[in-house]
């Protein structure tokens, strides 16, 4: 195997377990810290910790679905989701751009895939917020900024990528004809 291929794929490793170290890590320490206690300001108010459960997901988007439903949802989907996120890379050969947002997204999923299994009714622990006033994110976590990192470099390369050439038999522009230099044969 290309030592190309082999750094890169050790260097996702160490990316996917350092997100995940530490997204578990704030979350338990969030537990201990934050839960019960007031919002913690900083930068006068631009930044706040303050703990919370999301039962949904970005955004608390589906917090409101039973919970038969969630499940199904945020573990049953988002597990094959990821699942097809990590063969992604497999099978495809990725730009280094998308093949490190890729595994962005998939740390930062499987860090939230953890609290669902392993926390009652499916819940996250989200203890992030920042904004101005009263314009302010969702409460968020570690995970979640993977994701968004993940994402944001994924439609920024979308968007950056050049277009597709089209291949001379496929280009809708008429084809030169070349004429036959040949000597005709005399006909006897």
């Amino acid at each position: 195997m290309p030592k190309i291929l082999t750094s890169r794929w050790a260097a996702a490793f160490i990316l996917c377990v350092a997100i995940l170290v530490a997204d578990q890590w704030t979350k338990l320490w969030a537990v201990e810290v934050l839960k019960g206690e007031e919002a913690w300001v900083f930068l006068g108010g631009i930044f706040r910790m303050q703990f919370a459960y999301n039962p949904g997901g970005f955004l608390g988007l589906g917090g409101n679905l039973s919970s038969e439903m969630r499940t199904a949802l945020f573990i049953g989907l988002n597990g094959v989701g990821l699942l097809a996120l990590a063969i992604l890379p497999c099978v495809k050969r990725l730009s280094l751009l998308n093949f490190f947002a890729c595994w962005l997204i998939f740390a930062g999923g499987i860090g939230n895939q953890i609290d669902r299994i392993r926390l009652e009714n499916g819940h996250v622990i989200d203890f992030l917020n920042i904004g101005w006033g009263s314009l302010r994110s969702g409460i968020f976590n570690i995970a979640d900024m993977a994701i968004t990192a993940g994402a944001l470099i994924l439609l920024v390369a979308a968007i950056m990528a050049p277009a597709p050439r089209k291949s001379p038999a496929t280009s809708e522009e008429p084809q030169a004809i070349i004429p036959d230099h040949t000597e005709p044969t005399p006909a006897n």
